[in-house]
């Protein structure tokens, strides 16, 4: 099942997609690694950054998200163990001009005596008045959104040993100054920015993990950045596929998680009705290795 490579004296089974892996009757693996990344979450609308995808490793030496270490190996007897990949979340499109979108799916293997499973990305908080809106919790959290007021948003909260919590916001913009910048999303390695006070920047995405169980070193699960008000700086997306944040222009949309990352989706401009301008997250990946027999 997956695409199948060989490096060293492993083989490496990758699904970007969902599917099955086959162990025929008659053979047992012992030892297998693997890295499950679940989507990230979307952006929000004139908001912060989605949090990125769980994030579970067993690779020796290597590290799960939220600080994690490495899970131990798994023994895999004759099934089939189903591969699903999370999709990433898709930006709200409900008529308003201000509005959230949706979090990460989860990732998992699941088979046999084997049950895995990774937490989808918190979706970014959004605007609101005198209050932003929360982000969401998930594998990394969303960031918290801004607000016009003086109600402080909370960031959404990561899941233990698969990834960090968003970013806090910065309330209110002091009456007709500039709004303040919004947070970014967390990722599977660090947590996300906070935002910076009126006519600040944008906090960037948290980092993401990296992983050589392909074979060369290769970070995913990073945070989406925060929307920067005002025409200020939008947040960089976390290193790992982590989307960027919008800079200010009315017309301009979030960056999106990058696919098979588990990146969070970069905040964007929301004042238009029934456009989808966040970022959406992106989709996760399952991954599984083992020595030859």
């Amino acid at each position: 099942g997956g695409t199948i490579t060989t490096t060293g004296s492993f083989r490496v089974h990758t699904f970007n997609s969902s599917g099955n892996f086959v162990v025929p009757s008659g053979l047992t693996l012992s030892n297998v690694e693997y890295l499950i990344v679940a989507g990230g979450g979307c952006g929000g609308d004139y908001g912060a950054g989605g949090g990125a995808g769980g994030y579970r490793c067993s690779v020796p030496s290597e590290s799960s998200g939220g600080g994690g270490s490495a899970e131990t190996r798994i023994t895999m007897a004759p099934a089939t163990y189903a591969c699903t990949v999370g999709a990433g979340g898709a930006s709200a499109n409900d008529g308003a001009a201000y509005s959230g979108g949706n979090s990460g799916t989860a990732s998992s293997i699941i088979g046999g005596s084997v049950s895995l499973s990774t937490v989808g990305g918190g979706r970014g908080g959004w605007y609101g008045n005198p209050t932003g809106n929360n982000g969401a919790s998930g594998g990394s959290g969303g960031g918290a959104g801004t607000s016009e007021g003086s109600g402080l948003a909370s960031p959404g909260a990561g899941t233990s040993g698969q990834g960090y919590r968003g970013g806090h916001a910065v309330a209110g913009r002091g009456g007709t100054g500039s709004y303040p910048g919004t947070a970014g999303g967390g990722g599977a390695g660090a947590v996300g920015a906070n935002g910076t006070g009126k006519g600040g920047n944008a906090g960037a995405g948290g980092v993401g993990v990296s992983s050589s169980i392909t074979g060369s070193g290769t970070f995913r699960a990073g945070g989406g950045g925060g929307y920067g008000p005002s025409s200020q700086a939008g947040g960089a997306g976390g290193n790992g596929g982590g989307g960027a944040g919008n800079n200010g222009n009315t017309n301009g949309i979030g960056g999106s998680g990058d696919d098979n990352s588990g990146g969070g989706g970069g905040g964007a401009t929301g004042s238009q009705v029934n456009v989808n301008r966040a970022g959406s997250g992106g989709s996760g990946v399952v991954i599984i290795r083992y020595v030859l027999p």
